[in-house]
């Protein structure tokens, strides 16, 4: 009976732990095309989008003549997290090859939207009018740059729009251009009761701020995208590409204690056996 005791004592801790991250998608690009993973282009014209099954690799190209900011959208379900979890957006840069003269040449983004995007999408602003929030980080291989924008409802593409929400803190993201080196790249947002605190992680380079807000678009995630800011030739091949939740406390504390709860009942009924 001990064994049995502890076997349902340490499931509970097992279930409490597998509990640590919930991965809401993971991509590695080891097989099938980059719509079997749910990537499409916005901005088709001197653009291209494909996977590198051997390199693992999702691979983005924009030639001279393409619609400024351009880029790769990728949606999954409305994942909204609650007060005490944090959302975490994840990927590494395999290789890329970006012009050195721009500000906020690269930009990665998550947020929501409203409209569901199942194929390529000609136009690079497809998103003007409606509700959605957009988180946008920007990095850059010349002038260094603010890092980030929090964008509001009605704006054009996912990763640009007018007005938006300048947030200081986070330190500025650049990276040399010429590096072989994979880097890697994060972004968290853990919900407070009074908004978001943000921690970037850009390669190794951590800065956080915070972002009050009460808005409830504010906590939903359904949508990812990478673009280049201006015309001009680049390439970028990424890999691991992952959306993950991590729960707050208060469910460890519930799981342990129906680990604690099973081992009473069975220690009871051993008690009323005997």
């Amino acid at each position: 009976m001990k064994l049995k005791n502890y076997l349902l004592l340490s499931l509970a801790t097992v279930a409490a732990s597998s509990l640590s991250a919930t991965v809401i998608f993971s991509d590695s690009f080891a097989s099938g095309s980059a719509a079997d993973a749910g990537y499409y282009r916005f901005g088709t014209t001197n653009t291209t989008l494909e996977t590198n099954n051997i390199a693992g690799t999702l691979n983005y190209s924009y030639a001279a003549g393409a619609t400024n900011r351009s880029g790769v959208i990728k949606q999954f379900g409305d994942t909204a997290i609650a007060v005490g979890e944090t959302l975490t957006f994840s990927f590494t840069i395999v290789s890329r090859n970006l012009r050195g003269d721009e500000n906020n040449s690269f930009r990665f983004s998550i947020g929501n939207i409203g409209t569901a995007v199942t194929s390529d999408l000609a136009s690079a602003e497809p998103f003007s009018g409606g509700t959605r929030r957009n988180y946008v980080f920007a990095a850059a291989t010349g002038t260094a740059t603010t890092a980030f924008n929090q964008h509001s409802a009605g704006f054009t593409s996912p990763v640009n729009g007018g007005t938006a929400t300048a947030l200081t803190g986070l330190s500025a993201s650049n990276f040399a251009n010429t590096s072989s080196e994979p880097f890697n790249i994060s972004v968290s947002f853990f919900r407070t009761e009074d908004g978001l605190d943000i921690t970037k992680d850009f390669g190794g380079n951590i800065s956080s701020a915070s972002f009050a807000t009460s808005t409830a678009n504010d906590f939903i995630f359904n949508t990812l995208a990478f673009s280049f800011n201006n015309a001009g030739n680049y390439t970028i091949a990424l890999d691991n590409i992952s959306v993950s939740v991590i729960p707050e406390p208060s469910t460890y504390a519930f799981l342990f204690g129906l680990g604690i709860l099973g081992f009473v009942v069975v220690r009871r009924r051993k008690r009323e056996i005997v």
